[in-house]
């Protein structure tokens, strides 16, 4: 379409819209859609990243819990509620929020109670924080990238949207100036509506059944 403008723009009396604005437009759209898809990679590494973040602090998590299951047994009592697992279970919460709140109990119970620690398994209060700050980390630059990667959906519907709208409005100026079968459609880079006009339905035609086809139960 911008072609079409620098090579007519002047014979047709085009002055509604110009190359360089059209030029403008798309170019706005491409780095849009350049950024959109940085930001689209950037989300799905920030996620790759948290992954094993998040899996080394379930896995603390779960050598706390079989430590501390030799002191007050492999089933949750009240016990169990010094350690940190306020609720009446034992297992690893399945989200990262309540994962985060179980290590930070874990955490502070170990710090306070050296004696329950299990160095050889790297069930201490030390690696527990090291862990459980590399997970919310992690979480915290996912939770950036999502916002990122919305907000440069939007810029870039916005991009799509403006360019869109010079596009059509070249397309209806065009309909005013040029017949339907005016070959300088094609210089814009648009087929001639005449050859987008859907053909007449054939007439005449008869319908042809074979014997050998028709079921034996058909109605006549």
């Amino acid at each position: 379409m911008a072609d079409g403008l620098t090579k007519l723009a002047q014979s047709l009396g085009i002055t509604q819209i110009t190359t360089a604005q059209m030029k403008s437009a798309t170019d706005a759209m491409v780095q849009a859609d350049k950024v959109f898809n940085a930001s689209r990679s950037a989300r799905q590494t920030a996620f790759d990243n948290f992954r094993p973040a998040d899996g080394a602090l379930s896995e603390w998590l779960g050598k706390a819990s079989a430590t501390f299951s030799t002191f007050f047994g492999k089933r949750w009592n009240q016990q169990w509620v010094q350690a940190g697992f306020i609720n009446p279970t034992i297992t690893i919460p399945p989200t990262i929020d309540d994962r985060a709140a179980l290590a930070l109990r874990i955490i502070t119970f170990l710090a306070a109670n050296p004696s329950y620690e299990a160095p050889t398994l790297g069930v201490t209060a030390a690696n527990g924080t090291t862990l459980r700050n590399a997970a919310l980390s992690a979480q915290g630059a996912v939770v950036a990238a999502d916002q990122d990667l919305d907000n440069q959906g939007t810029a870039r519907q916005t991009a799509i949207d403006a360019l869109t709208s010079r596009m059509r409005m070249l397309v209806g100026i065009l309909g005013e100036i040029l017949n339907p079968d005016d070959t300088r459609w094609l210089d814009f880079g648009l087929e001639m509506p005449a050859k987008l006009v859907t053909p007449e339905p054939p007439i005449g035609l008869i319908a042809a059944v074979s014997p050998d086809t028709m079921s034996t139960d058909a109605p006549v």
